[in-house]
């Protein structure tokens, strides 16, 4: 371990395989003595001893030491590495005005990010966010220097980006004006039984942030949220109705609950045979923020029914599009006929990766049909991605896919996000690129 300027070792600096939380870095790091687990002695040295058997390319080592900013080994390990630390800077956040008393969490998420292309200081930053018990401020040390963006979370102020260049040896301030917020509360003059134990979801119309709110067993809620004008959705269980109207957190709400619809039944067959599935489900596409109803499997024939207002309609096999449709569908309709496959993503591996070591990640597919018609419901399917596991012997992901179209690929890896728009069919080989950063 050596100064990145001076080049001379460094004792006492704590070397790890992850990044370790900022608040235990200001904990330990004090009171760390040459000998203990990852602490370097006087000439810089480390030894890390019993690292876990599935360490991969991507966890790669992790170095802080008082007075120093964080830094990251590169990709692989090795017998002889050499971390250098750069001199640190500090980071803090205020919130003004300060959010009022009562709230045990903060409510703010700040998250940082470079303002170059710097992948290995992404990588680093990312899993360093700046979380503090003071509620009026949030504090972040051990940072290296350079030009970074501060983005707030959108609770607070809306999708704010706040530019900052961090030098060494000074702790920068952000200021940032925290939105007003008001009281969201009342109640639903009446629920039905099957929503018993439900919550409620706010989205607010201008930025699509959702917000969700327990309902109590009488039908009454409250929250705090941001001014804004609301759309308001029943959660009831598996599904999601929209209640009718847009509405502002103001004085106590007195809300009906949504129409359940009418009952429809669908007829499903996969090949030559009915398809029985509880992960079928109704998407609303014509209207914004429009429900989403859970299918249920009636019998061994392919039944499925479910309460759903007249409307269009995706229907969606698990993360999967099957088909877009009308409902009610006429007396006599022919069955649904649902063709699954799946379609294969080749991920760019980097050059020498060993055949032991491995990627993971997650990867989604979210259809242009929805991403036009339900913008709200698109962000939802990209953060519930499915996981994959890439190595040397195994290159390839296997998503599954219903209906053929454009689609827009979304992935998360140990090294690096990835995007693109892709026309799919049955069987298709993509191959993925990493996104600069």
């Amino acid at each position: 371990m050596i100064d990145a300027a001076t080049r001379r070792p460094i004792p006492g600096a704590w070397v790890t395989w992850r990044p370790p939380p900022p608040e235990l870095v200001a904990r330990l790091l004090p009171q760390a003595e040459a000998g203990d687990p990852g602490i370097t002695d006087a000439e810089g040295r480390f030894v890390l001893e019993r690292l876990p058997s599935d360490l991969s390319l991507a966890e790669s080592l992790y170095a802080v030491a008082p007075g120093y900013g964080f830094a990251r080994g590169g990709a692989g390990l090795s017998a002889d590495l050499v971390l250098a630390l750069p001199a640190a800077c500090g980071l803090e956040v205020l919130l003004d005005p300060a959010p009022p008393p009562g709230s045990a969490k903060p409510p703010v998420r700040i998250r940082l990010e470079p303002a170059g292309e710097a992948p290995a200081l992404a990588r680093l930053v990312a899993g360093l966010a700046p979380w503090g018990r003071d509620r009026t401020s949030y504090r972040l040390g051990h940072l290296p220097p350079g030009r970074y963006r501060v983005r707030v979370d959108p609770q607070v102020a809306g999708e704010r980006v706040y530019p900052v260049e961090l030098r060494a040896g000074v702790t920068a301030q952000v200021r940032v004006a925290r939105a007003p917020r008001v009281e969201l509360g009342g109640s639903f003059i009446r629920l039905p039984e099957s929503a018993e134990g439900s919550g409620l979801a706010a989205i607010d119309v201008e930025t699509l942030t959702r917000y969700e709110v327990e309902v109590g067993p009488e039908g009454t809620f409250k929250a705090e949220l941001p001014q804004a004008r609301y759309a308001l959705v029943l959660l009831d269980g598996r599904s999601e109705r929209l209640i009718p109207g847009r509405f502002e957190p103001a004085g106590d709400l007195q809300l009906e609950p949504p129409p359940e619809g009418a009952g429809v039944q669908l007829e499903l067959r996969e090949g030559r045979g009915p398809l029985v599935s509880s992960e079928l489900g109704l998407v609303r596409l014509d209207l914004p923020f429009g429900d989403l109803v859970a299918l249920e499997p009636k019998g061994e024939a392919g039944i499925h029914v479910a309460q759903a207002p007249p409307g269009r309609y995706a229907l969606f096999l698990g993360p999967s599009l099957v088909a877009e449709l009308s409902l009610p569908r006429r007396a006599g309709a022919e069955p649904l006929r649902v063709a699954r496959s799946e379609v294969l993503f080749e991920f760019p591996l980097p050059p020498g990766l060993r055949p032991e070591e491995e990627i993971r990640g997650t990867l989604s597919l979210v259809p242009e049909l929805l991403e036009s018609k339900r913008p709200d419901l698109a962000p939802r399917l990209v953060g519930s991605g499915i996981p994959f596991v890439v190595s040397s012997e195994r290159p390839l992901i296997r998503l599954p896919l219903g209906a053929t179209g454009r689609y827009r690929v979304a992935g998360l890896s140990d090294i690096g996000r990835c995007s693109g728009t892709f026309e799919l069919r049955p069987g298709a080989r993509v191959k993925l690129e990493l996104e600069p950063r």
